[in-house]
């Protein structure tokens, strides 16, 4: 009887792994995912809550009192933060412009 190994040729025999190590790089993956996901999920949360309850309980991941006044915020001050946004660009744009003379 031939084993498994034996019908692969090459470099396929040695580019397999083990179920143990399988179940290992999808919990190290799965452990990134979150490392990257939870502050955008947080950051989220904390733009749907009201500055009220964020300054007397602190931060959830879901808002213990829903608020839409940040977004009314930048909505009303849109050209400001356009402007500011502009500054920024500029300033990147010179500073990398600089750097490379």
């Amino acid at each position: 009887m031939a084993s498994k190994a034996e019908g692969m040729s090459g470099l396929e025999k040695f580019n397999r792994i083990g179920k143990g190590t399988d179940i290992l790089f999808h919990i190290v993956f799965i452990l990134i995912a979150l490392v990257c996901v939870v502050p955008l999920l947080v950051i989220l949360s904390i733009s749907l809550s009201s500055e009220d309850s964020i300054r007397q309980t602190g931060y959830h991941m879901i808002p213990m009192t829903f608020s839409t006044e940040a977004y009314s915020f930048v909505i009303k001050q849109g050209t400001m933060i356009l402007r500011a946004l502009g500054v920024s660009v500029l300033v990147t744009g010179v500073g990398t412009v600089l750097g490379y003379c």
